[in-house]
């Protein structure tokens, strides 16, 4: 995955490694070192299994130009301040994380230490020994880093619940950490789909406006994809560019304050249409029902060891 992460993000913090560029004697630095494919590995792994194939693919693009790509994407990767559905501002750090320390390192971070912790040789796996130095147990900073990732990533690791009492004496738990100032990616995708989705699921189709006039046989349909403060219309995509128009025809956009129109110069709805962008109108809300059901894949079984 293109610049999401590089080896940088491992030279201090919990995550450092030593040495992490790969020498080689006769041509000095290689074209790859071990630790740039551990990160392409494994980043691909990661967001392969978070996003899906689709938005995976739409993030990669988007990685090419980031500033020059959707707000949501530099939200998603550099991170943002936003406030939740119930009105609470909250902080995501982005996959690229604060100083450097963010879940995608994290995740790289376990699965190179992992591998480094034993050796395959051709007497069989060996752990790597040392002169003037004594070899402990990694299986702490593999824990540590580990549960580090798992926070980030889904915030359902905590060992005990947090637990509140109201005045009245009721008591409630809280295993999800949900009082925290900074949010996990499950956490932020979730807000962010609560009710206009951002980052749409795929396998849910969407339901376009369906645009009223003239007597097409076939109806137009559109998603209008932002609008500025003022609901006016900025861009939109054509989902349907129907069938059976009249050049000429005028046709409303619903919602809003009514006036939204399309001037059509032909028998369907396409780019040379006229847009007259109305007021008070929303970006489409699009169908989305169970937030990324398969989001934690995986990610249960290794908290407390290698789980080799």
């Amino acid at each position: 995955m293109a610049d999401l992460i590089n080896s940088t993000y491992f030279e201090k913090g919990d995550l450092y490694i030593p040495n992490n560029d790969d020498l080689n004697a006769s041509s000095g630095l290689t074209v790859i070192s071990d630790l740039d494919f551990y990160i392409e590995e494994y980043t691909r792994e990661l967001i392969l299994n978070a996003l899906g194939i689709v938005l995976y693919e739409e993030l990669q693009v988007a990685l090419e130009n980031l500033m020059a790509s959707d707000q949501r994407w530099i939200d998603l990767v550099d991170g943002v301040t936003y406030t939740n559905p119930s009105s609470v501002k909250k902080r995501w750090e982005g996959l690229r994380g604060a100083n450097k320390q963010s879940l995608v390192a994290a995740y790289v971070y376990t699965m190179y230490l992992r591998n480094y912790n034993e050796t395959f040789a051709t007497t069989g796996v060996v752990r790597n020994d040392s002169k003037n130095a004594t070899n402990y147990d990694a299986t702490p900073k593999y824990i540590k880093a580990y549960n580090k990732f798992l926070g980030q990533y889904q915030a359902d690791n905590l060992p005990n619940p947090i637990t509140y009492v109201n005045r009245f004496g009721t008591t409630g738990l809280d295993w999800y950490g949900s009082e925290s100032a900074t949010v996990s990616l499950y956490q932020f995708l979730t807000d962010s789909n609560n009710e206009k989705s951002i980052f749409t699921d795929p396998e849910t189709p969407i339901t376009p406006l369906e645009l009223v006039g003239g007597t097409p046989t076939t109806v137009a349909g559109i998603l209008i994809k932002t609008v500025d403060d003022l609901g006016v219309i900025l861009t939109y995509q054509i989902m349907n560019p129907g069938a059976g128009y009249t050049a000429g025809d005028v046709l409303t956009i619903p919602g809003g304050d009514g006036n939204g129109t399309f001037t059509l110069d032909g028998t369907t709805v396409n780019d040379a249409a006229v847009l007259f962008a109305g007021t008070g109108y929303e970006v489409t809300k699009d169908a989305y029902k169970q937030p990324f059901p398969n989001f934690t894949f995986k990610f249960y079984d290794e908290q407390n060891s290698f789980g080799i």
